[in-house]
């Protein structure tokens, strides 16, 4: 499920409530977002980082939101020291994405305890 900007932000401000009535002290110390621009691109790189564990590449186009002739290259499986990525045009934003799945299978804990892998890229969808 996406959250809109105005359900995020309705849905923090009733939890904000609900801690001033329950008397709650903030916990984690930060710094208010006041920049909702701001708050939008987060949210839209928090779905695009969330499509990167996609299982094909139309499931991609479906979570990223993107299309799919913008889609550069997709990797869904990993191999030790080469983990799943998609690589992507987002025109509407005028920048180049890339995004590496985390943690997901045995292969991708060995590239973690390995932190010496390289990453090269093929034009192929491979």
């Amino acid at each position: 499920m996406i959250l809109s900007t105005d359900q995020l932000m309705w849905g923090l401000y009733l939890l904000s409530l609900r801690h001033h009535h329950q008397q709650i002290k903030e916990v984690l110390p930060g710094t208010q977002l006041r920049d909702t621009q701001l708050v939008e691109e987060l949210l839209r790189d928090t779905v695009l980082a969330e499509a990167a564990y996609a299982d094909s590449k139309d499931d991609l186009v479906q979570r990223s939101g993107l299309e799919a002739a913008a889609v550069v290259s997709f990797t869904s499986e990993s191999t030790a020291c080469r983990p799943a990525y998609f690589v992507a045009v987002d025109h509407s934003a005028q920048r180049v994405l890339l995004s590496i799945r985390g943690t997901r299978s045995k292969f991708d804990v060995l590239t973690d305890l390995h932190g010496a892998c390289s990453i090269s890229f093929s034009t192929d969808d491979g």
